[in-house]
């Protein structure tokens, strides 16, 4: 079955793999570096950090935990959505040229929601999740 193997897959290899949490940071390090990064207003690169995180996760969950094509796509909507509110809330993501760089401060908080949702976490796991992610 999925994930017999142990671990998660790391992207580009021959079926490699690796502890979850090391194959999400791999797999989002090689998207990033190999500018497969996706973009949006205000600019980010919301796939990069969020989509290895949860394919990563998702293929931990298996049997009854095992998630759907249409939870994975919820959840992967929810971790852009909270990218996208946090950078419309922030004075300093409207200026690019001297801004920080969005992917490493509103990454891993999309990637938080993203998995809480994945999880089917309640709002106090998620804020739970939310706030060991902000600490990063």
């Amino acid at each position: 079955g999925r994930n017999s193997m142990g671990g998660s897959v790391l992207w580009g290899s021959r079926n490699m793999r690796a502890a979850p949490a090391t194959a999400a940071y791999i797999n989002g390090a090689s998207v990033h570096s190999m500018d497969f990064d996706d973009t949006w207003h205000p600019a980010t690169h919301p796939s990069g950090p969020t989509l290895p995180a949860l394919m990563a996760l998702a293929e931990t969950m298996t049997g009854e935990m095992s998630p759907s094509l249409e939870d994975m796509l919820v959840a992967y909507n929810v971790g852009i959505q909270v990218q996208g509110l946090l950078l419309r809330s922030s004075n300093s993501a409207k200026s690019i040229p001297c801004r920080f760089h969005p992917p490493a401060v509103v990454g891993v908080m999309g990637s938080a929601a993203a998995c809480s949702s994945l999880l089917g976490f309640g709002p106090s796991k998620c804020r739970a999740a939310l706030g060991i992610a902000t600490s990063f």
